[in-house]
């Protein structure tokens, strides 16, 4: 049963142990930084347009649904371009999601925000040596 228990543990944590330092890492890379003000704006109007993008795949989408092409057989060639626009659709909102989220936190940044980046970067090197110790004890 020790046994058992020792192997899952170096399965499950050889996986989460070295996860967290890079994903701090990862944030503070991609971390908000300040912009000018023509910055924001430019950001802000490519929001925009992303959103009348998304609006307009979402509108073709419901007008396949609508010809029920998602309805069609697997090798239909108007089943296949109805897939293809909906993957589209939903890659689109994931990013238009991501890029709003980063430009509401830019146009409140400040000291504390900024101070948790840096926090991360520091426990991810903390980490980083506790993991690749982890791993030699191994």
């Amino acid at each position: 049963m020790s046994f058992i228990s020792w192997l899952l543990f170096c399965l499950f944590g050889g996986i989460g142990i070295p996860a967290l330092p890079l994903d701090l890492f990862y944030d503070f890379c991609n971390r908000p930084k300040q912009r000018t003000l023509e910055e924001m704006m430019k950001l802000k109007e490519d929001i925009i347009i992303n959103a009348k993008r998304i609006k307009n795949l979402g509108l073709d989408c419901k007008e396949m649904e609508n010809k029920n092409y998602n309805k069609r057989f697997f090798m239909n060639k108007e089943k296949r371009q109805y897939n293809d626009t909906l993957t589209k659709l939903r890659a689109a909102t994931y990013i238009l999601d991501k890029d709003y989220k980063m430009y509401k936190i830019q146009t409140e940044l400040n000291e504390k925000t900024v101070f948790h980046y840096y926090l991360g970067v520091v426990l991810a090197v903390i980490f980083s040596l506790i993991s690749i110790t982890w791993f030699i004890h191994m």
